[in-house]
C-alpha cells in the first residue's frame, strides 16, 4: 500500500479498518532525516490459515479463558438437563413432595451462576463490556416477554409453560447477541 501526502506536507500512511501494523522506513528530504512510520497492511480475512476455521484468531490466554469457562459451565448444564429429564419422567404432580422434587433441577444453576461470575472476573475490560451488554439485552428481552405474558394473563389467557418462554427469550437473545458480537 502506498502512503499519501498529508495536509502538512508530511508523507503519512492511509488508515484502513482492520489492519495490522508493520514498520517501514520512509526517507524525508524535508527534514533531512529518516523517520519510521507505521504502514498498515490488511489482515481483514478472519480465516485461520493453519486450521482453515472461520472466526477471529484467539490468543493462548483467550483459549485458556474459554476452556476454563466451558469446564465449569458444561457439567452444570448437563446435570441440569439430566435432573430435568428425571423430574419430568418420574415425578407425579399429585404427590406431596412434588413441589420440592420439581425444584431439584434449579440446584445445578448455582454452578452456572458461579461459572458466569468467574468468567466475568477472568475477562479483560472489553470482554466484560461485551458480556454485560449481551446480558442486558437478554434481560430486556425476558422482561418484555414477561410483560406480554402478564398482559395476556390479565385477560384470562395463561400458559403453563410461560416461565420457560420468558427464560428462553432471555437466554436466546443473550446467546445470539454474544454470537453476533463475537463475529464482528
Amino acid at each position: 500500500m502506498r502512503p499519501h501526502r498529508g495536509g502538512c506536507g508530511w508523507w503519512v500512511p492511509r488508515h484502513p479498518d482492520n489492519v495490522k501494523f508493520a514498520l517501514r522506513k520512509v526517507s524525508l528530504t524535508y527534514r533531512q532525516a529518516t523517520f519510521t512510520f507505521l504502514v498498515m497492511k490488511h489482515t481483514n480475512d478472519t480465516t485461520n490459515a493453519a486450521s482453515g476455521s472461520r472466526g477471529p484468531r484467539l490468543s493462548t490466554a483467550d483459549k485458556h479463558q474459554r476452556d476454563s469457562y466451558l469446564r465449569e459451565f458444561l457439567p452444570a448444564i448437563a446435570l441440569f438437563g439430566i435432573l430435568q429429564a428425571i423430574v419430568e419422567i418420574t415425578v407425579d404432580e399429585n404427590t406431596t413432595g412434588a413441589r420440592l422434587w420439581v425444584l431439584l433441577p434449579v440446584l445445578p444453576m448455582i454452578g452456572v451462576a458461579v461459572a458466569l461470575y468467574r468468567a466475568v472476573q477472568r475477562a479483560d475490560e472489553y470482554g466484560r463490556i461485551v458480556m454485560l451488554e449481551c446480558m442486558a439485552l437478554g434481560f430486556g428481552a425476558a422482561m418484555i416477554t414477561a410483560m406480554a405474558l402478564g398482559f395476556l394473563g390479565g385477560i384470562g389467557s395463561t400458559w403453563a409453560w410461560g416461565g420457560w418462554l420468558v427464560f428462553g427469550a432471555g437466554m436466546t437473545t443473550w446467546g445470539l447477541t454474544l454470537l453476533v458480537r463475537g463475529i464482528r
